[in-house]
């Protein structure tokens, strides 16, 4: 299966010399101009772009003379803050290109995005259980949930055209000077207002 995985800077990388860790690889051998700028995938803000450094290495459990999928050390820094870096252990096709290989960590944030929705739109959070089966059952019913407001969410933005921008069925706001796609929406008629309840 292939991934990418964050690791800490102390992780061992290298079998030889003496189980280099990835922090200390990077500092001997990444140079200023070997970073790569490239996108990361969109988010709320906007597309962010980080800088980026990878690197094949030795897997210790391959075989010798048997070189199926790769093994790589990925590194990623802000460009106002190089000091700061995560690092990842990457797994997959020999082929794959670096521009593929750091869309995987960047989608870390639809992820989270998910599990916010989950807890506000679908009471994923909200539960007082005493059992493993009664979360079990809680958070599937959340999850199950969020799964169909998410598909109901994807198939109105199809039919509304490419500005709709909905979430969980609430609509976005627009942005100033562009319009939706389709003819406006026709005027309700007016309806008699529901009697009112009285709580005695």
């Amino acid at each position: 299966m292939p991934y990418v995985v964050a690791v800490q800077a102390n992780t061992p990388v290298l079998a030889r010399p003496g189980w280099r860790r990835a922090g200390r690889l990077v500092e001997r051998v990444a140079r200023e101009e070997d970073w790569v700028e490239l996108p990361a995938g969109p988010s709320q803000l906007d597309t962010r772009i980080w800088q980026w450094w990878a690197r094949r290495i030795v897997d210790p459990d391959e075989s010798a003379g048997e070189e199926v999928w790769a093994r790589w050390i990925i590194v990623r820094r802000r460009p106002e803050d190089p000091a700061k870096r995560d690092y990842y252990l990457g797994w997959g096709p020999p082929g794959t290109a670096l521009e593929d290989l750091v869309l995987v960590p960047g989608a870390r944030w639809r992820v989270e995005e998910a599990i916010k929705l989950a807890k506000s739109a679908c009471g994923l959070a909200d539960y007082e259980i005493r059992s493993f089966h009664g979360w079990y059952r809680h958070i599937t019913l959340a999850q199950l949930a969020a799964a169909f407001l998410a598909g109901c969410d994807a198939q109105a933005a199809r039919e509304q055209g490419p500005l709709a921008s909905t979430r969980f069925g609430h609509e976005l706001p627009t942005p100033a000077g562009s319009q939706r796609g389709g003819p406006p929406p026709a005027p309700r008629p007016p309806s008699a207002s529901p009697p009112s309840r009285s709580n005695a």
